[in-house]
């Protein structure tokens, strides 16, 4: 794997961080997070056009396909409380692991050094996640 830092301005007022990206041999030269998609789904320009990217080590209530009224809220605030702490972090780093079955970009995300499953499970956003059937945020 290869390691460089670049300079991504984020989309949505975000200001500008510093971005480290482990990738996968064919890199490119930048990248820039243009979407906050839900609490664990970002979208991603790394120079080659917009990836989905879905964050490793945790899972995030759905906001798409809520089951019940309480997992709308709770997908809104994991949302909201991602979105808050990327336009906090000075340095975002990204170490991407190939793709999940829906061909998304899988990556381990660190704000400030900080791994944001750890993050968004310590705040209550979230429950630890490595694959396999997920739980229900319903009843």
């Amino acid at each position: 794997m290869r390691s460089f830092a670049v300079v991504a301005l984020l989309f949505g007022g975000f200001g500008c961080a510093s971005v480290m990206v482990e990738e996968e041999p064919a890199t490119a030269p930048g990248c820039e997070i243009t979407r906050i998609v839900d609490g664990d789904t970002v979208d991603v320009d790394c120079g080659g056009g917009v990836d989905r990217v879905r964050l490793m080590g945790f899972d995030t209530p759905e906001s798409f396909r809520a089951q019940c009224s309480s997992e709308a809220a709770r997908a809104l605030a994991a949302e909201r409380y991602l979105t808050a702490e990327i336009a906090r972090a000075r340095v975002v780093d990204f170490s991407f692991q190939g793709r999940d079955r829906f061909d998304r970009r899988l990556a381990v995300m660190r704000l400030d050094g900080r791994d944001i499953a750890d993050v968004m499970v310590s705040a209550g956003h979230a429950r630890f996640y490595d694959g396999g059937r997920r739980q229900g945020w319903c009843g």
